[in-house]
């Protein structure tokens, strides 16, 4: 009976601790609260539609009102889950970084340990002074702190993400970077936006009232005063389509930036291993010390971690070009 209550909990515990590749966590959008919220909204407009729609004494207005709040629970929706797809992301790279800044907080200790005991041996054999010693304890022990610095970083950006995905193991950082939009995704970007179809939304109902308005029973002032409130409205619309070109570009012009700056990396790391490669055969070879090659794999993990940065400022322009936001 307790094996069987071990494997259920076992089987529990695993079921809640995952490990995920960015895509993966992207798929748990839903579990972000502003989609949770927005998505009630949709359900809610279009119960109220439906209902609407079966009223026998149902008038134009409050038809077009209605289906209007179901298209606006949509789209924001829609936008809602673009914006927390793009707080993963962010989430996601946190912890990439933060985890390798471990690494690189581990490897520079260990580079300090090795130097302090070099310090010391020079002291006893009198190439080396007591203050060199001390200068190598106190850059160990900042090194030892950077560590500790470094560890709690990862432990709260591993939480931030958590908060938005849900529990997880650990994470995956083997996954393809999504490519380059087309640059009609500008437009794209402009029509989806929320704030568009306020807008649209507005220049419709104006053009409802205009429509709705006869000479017969309306006075002219009342026509006229409808007919400025349309030419309004659709001024707004332009305006507002124009000011979102203009930022939606500026994210895309971003994007660019990130994509040349991430080949550029890929270059450098390269360059590193290579690098890397010769210090080992100079090392075997007797060319240099130990202590050179430790010092040249710490190099190359910094290489290795410009890259990672490079990639994750790549991911985040990306999402945050998707979002129009440009980004957490």
């Amino acid at each position: 009976m307790k094996k069987s209550v071990f494997v259920l909990m076992f089987l529990a515990s695993s079921a809640f601790a995952q490990q995920y590749t960015l895509p993966e966590a992207l798929k748990q959008v839903d579990r972000v609260g502003s989609v949770v919220l927005a998505k009630l909204e949709v359900d809610d407009a279009q119960s109220n539609l439906t209902r609407t729609l079966s009223d026998p004494l149902l008038t134009r207005p409050t038809e077009v009102q209605a289906r209007q709040r179901v298209k606006t629970a949509t789209v924001k929706y829609d936008d809602a889950v673009r914006q927390a797809q793009s707080q993963i992301v962010s989430a996601f790279t946190g912890v990439l970084e933060a985890q390798f800044q471990v690494t690189l907080a581990q490897k520079s200790t260990d580079v300090f340990e090795q130097a302090l005991k070099i310090s010391q041996i020079r002291q006893k054999n009198g190439s080396g002074t007591a203050l060199d010693v001390k200068d190598a304890e106190r850059q160990l022990a900042d090194a030892e702190k950077n560590v500790a610095a470094a560890t709690n970083g990862y432990n709260l950006s591993k939480q931030n993400l958590a908060n938005l995905i849900g529990p997880f193991e650990k994470i995956n950082d083997q996954f393809a970077l999504p490519e380059l939009p087309k640059t009609d995704a500008i437009a794209q970007i402009v029509e989806r936006n929320p704030n568009t179809l306020q807008l649209v939304n507005a220049v419709e109902l104006t053009q409802m009232q205009v429509d709705l308005l006869d000479p017969s029973y309306a006075a002219q002032t009342q026509i006229d005063s409808a007919k400025s409130s349309l030419t309004s409205a659709q001024q707004n619309l332009s305006d507002i389509k124009n000011s979102l070109k203009v930022q939606a570009q500026s994210l895309y012009d971003n994007l660019l930036s990130a994509q040349k700056s991430y080949n550029v990396q890929v270059k450098a790391r390269e360059n590193a291993k290579e690098q890397l490669a010769n210090q080992k055969k100079r090392l075997a070879g007797g060319l240099i010390s130990p202590f050179d090659y430790l010092q040249a794999e710490l190099r190359d993990l910094q290489a290795e971690f410009g890259l990672l940065q490079a990639r994750n400022a790549y991911l985040k322009a990306y999402y945050g070009f998707q979002a129009g936001s440009g980004g957490r």
